[in-house]
């Protein structure tokens, strides 16, 4: 399954930028809004592709963020496009990452691709500190991703569901902070509950 995954983002790198509908000030002021990075923070952003958003969590964190995406080609662009910014940028599986210590994990325009929700929900609690910010955000709403990934396999994408069913599978280990699912975006913003998890 995440090797479909990685071919279907490797394939898609070298036009994937171009595909993008909002300008860089756009995405910038949507990040801003609506992802609580505060400085200091340590920032992962998980099926970061190009580094979209990299940079922009970078400027909010002014400390070292790490960019993860099971494309390899994804990657290659993303080291290129930020290489004089303190961004550390892997090719790697989240699913079976050890990175850890994490105050914030930003998944942005990503989470469909990430089939197996237990799994994903497993690896955020592992990734985050204690009281650490998971935050799930497309900057469309869930009708425009399931037009976006209509055709695709699904081993590729899956289609949201409402957001409370989205949500409750987190419930256990995170508080709800906020949820957003309207005609022009869908979020999760959770804080990881204290405990050994």
């Amino acid at each position: 399954m995440q090797s479909d995954v990685r071919l279907f983002f490797n394939n898609m790198a070298d036009v994937w930028d171009s595909k993008e509908i909002r300008d860089e000030k756009w995405i910038s002021n949507f990040i801003t809004k609506y992802v609580p990075v505060s400085k200091g923070m340590r920032v992962l952003d998980i099926g970061c592709g190009t580094g979209i958003v990299s940079n922009i969590l970078f400027e909010m964190s002014q400390t070292k963020v790490v960019g993860l995406d099971i494309s390899e080609s994804m990657i290659e662009i993303a080291k290129q496009k930020h290489q004089f910014l303190d961004i550390d940028f892997y090719s790697e599986d989240f699913f079976s990452t050890s990175k850890s210590g994490f105050d914030m994990i930003v998944c942005f325009n990503a989470y469909p691709h990430f089939i197996d929700v237990a799994k994903f929900k497993e690896q955020a609690v592992k990734c985050l500190n204690d009281f650490g910010y998971l935050v799930i955000l497309h900057n469309l709403s869930r009708e425009e991703l399931s037009d976006c990934h209509k055709g695709l396999s699904d081993t590729i994408s899956r289609d949201l569901q409402k957001i409370n069913n989205e949500v409750e599978p987190y419930e256990d280990d995170f508080d709800i902070i906020e949820l957003i699912d309207n005609n022009h975006m869908f979020m999760m913003l959770l804080q990881k509950k204290k405990g050994d998890l």
